[in-house]
């Protein structure tokens, strides 16, 4: 394949490395000073009691002060910078001294919960660093690091929460603007889009390139006071039919598709960069803007819908008895299998996903000509296997709660936004991500327009709405 341009702002000689993850860090580092984190042996000890105080008064201060208070201005700005300069082990210090005034704080001023605390202390707390340049990007950060401390600073939580309930005001979707993001972007937001890929790893330029190409759309949301930092991306292909493999997919040699033959459009990734935003709800909101769009510009497409992983497929799976797989599969496929092999047993647990991933070995049982006929011993225990794998995946994604919504995440989003589970695709991603998550298994999910309220009624009452094919296998 011949060589794909780098964006205007690389250099030629970063082509020559030899791994992403490698590059991505030689570009996102150049000319700057490297940012302290979880690597970077920082073995802090506790703060001594005289730091403590220190710092302790200096929040009290932030915390009591008039929001146009420029001394305690200067004290938030002071802590944001003694924050970003510290290690990991540092952080987690400064954490729980601030959960600790924090939390005295909000029990002297009797807000104790977001909504006493609308006027507050600590929701004033984190305005003070709105206020301040770069003061949402940090914001947003440290949510993140209190996200991961809950269980080892236990009075973060209040904290969290309120930062939560700030994000979910703060970004409103009101506040987004959608753009598109091309070949033709800033280097610098084309690195992001790489480094925040969540779904199918974007493995080189030439990867990339083909997800931006002509033939394909991405779009992502941005905040106004973070203008060049992605929030959630969303990435589409344009098909003529509903797409069931994702390597075919994301095949960097396949030819442009014909934009005035699609009728299609197809998800096939959405990644939230952020997660400091984690709860806060804008992802439903992209999808709907991102159709909007697509059908002003292609007035003839009729059709969208996703190819989705499956993450927690397997996780199901390797707690599952025997005699919960074998109801979840059917005792006809249980009696096919036991007519192959006498002595069959079905699998369960950890062994489950790996029998379902066995892929028999044509040469043993007469070769590739012989496996391909139709009763053949080989292909009818790969296709038996198959429609096991089928029938599992469509129990746990249509069947399987928690708090009373689907429990696969991935299930949890599209079904909230009123999409229906339309197909189940088996061998559809082979990578080593989607064998070790779902066995190779994906799902589309489609948006019909005019049915969206109704799929949502039918989730309210515990009824997923699926099409003809996944009901059949319930």
């Amino acid at each position: 394949m011949k060589d794909v341009p780098l964006p205007e702002g690389l250099d030629t000689a970063q082509r020559k490395k030899p791994r992403l993850a490698d590059r991505l860090s030689s570009w996102l580092g150049h000319g700057r000073k490297p940012r302290p984190g979880p690597e970077a042996g920082d073995a802090a000890a506790p703060l001594s009691a005289r730091e403590e105080e220190q710092l302790r008064g200096s929040l009290r201060l932030c915390l009591q002060a008039r929001q146009t208070d420029s001394v305690a201005a200067g004290a938030t700005a002071q802590f944001m910078q003694r924050y970003q300069e510290s290690g990991a082990a540092q952080r987690t210090e400064l954490l729980r001294v601030l959960a600790l005034e924090c939390g005295e704080q909000a029990g002297a001023a009797g807000a104790a919960t977001l909504s006493g605390a609308l006027a507050g202390t600590r929701v004033r707390f984190f305005k003070r660093f709105n206020t301040l340049p770069g003061g949402l990007p940090f914001l947003v950060g440290l949510r993140a690091d209190m996200l991961r401390q809950r269980k080892e600073i236990p009075q973060i939580a209040p904290l969290e929460e309120d930062l939560g309930g700030l994000f979910s005001t703060w970004f409103d979707v009101g506040f987004l603007e959608l753009r598109p993001i091309t070949w033709d972007s800033p280097a610098s937001l084309l690195e992001k889009l790489m480094r925040y890929e969540a779904v199918h790893e974007i493995s080189s330029w030439a990867d990339l390139r083909n997800r931006v190409d002509s033939d394909r759309r991405c779009y992502a949301f941005f905040h106004s006071r973070w203008p060049n930092e992605p929030l959630i991306f969303v990435e589409v292909a344009f098909l003529p039919e509903m797409a069931g493999n994702v390597q075919a997919l994301l095949d960097e040699n396949a030819p442009l598709e014909d934009l005035s033959k699609a009728r299609w459009a197809i998800f096939y990734s959405i990644s939230n960069t952020q997660p400091g935003l984690r709860g806060v709800s804008f992802g439903n909101f992209l999808l709907k803007r991102v159709i909007e769009e697509l059908r002003r510009e292609f007035p003839k497409l009729s059709s969208f819908a996703t190819l989705s992983p499956i993450p927690g497929l397997n996780d199901w799976l390797r707690k599952l008895d025997g005699a919960q797989a074998q109801e979840y599969i059917g005792a006809s496929i249980a009696k096919k299998l036991r007519k192959l092999d006498a002595d069959f047993s079905l699998p369960s647990g950890v062994a489950l996903p790996s029998w379902l991933q066995e892929r028999e070995a044509a040469e043993d049982a007469g070769g590739a000509d012989a496996a391909a006929r139709p009763g053949h011993k080989a292909a009818d225990a790969q296709a038996l296997r198959r429609d096991a794998a089928m029938r599992l995946a469509a129990h746990y994604l249509a069947r399987e709660t928690h708090k009373d919504m689907p429990l696969d995440p991935v299930a949890r989003f599209h079904l909230g936004n009123g999409a229906r589970i339309e197909r189940l695709n088996w061998q559809a991603d082979m990578s080593k991500k989607g064998l070790r998550q779902s066995s190779g298994l994906m799902v589309n999910y489609l948006y019909d327009l005019d049915e969206l309220d109704g799929n949502l009624r039918k989730l309210a009452e515990g009824q997923p709405a699926v099409g003809r094919a996944v009901a059949k296998l319930l």
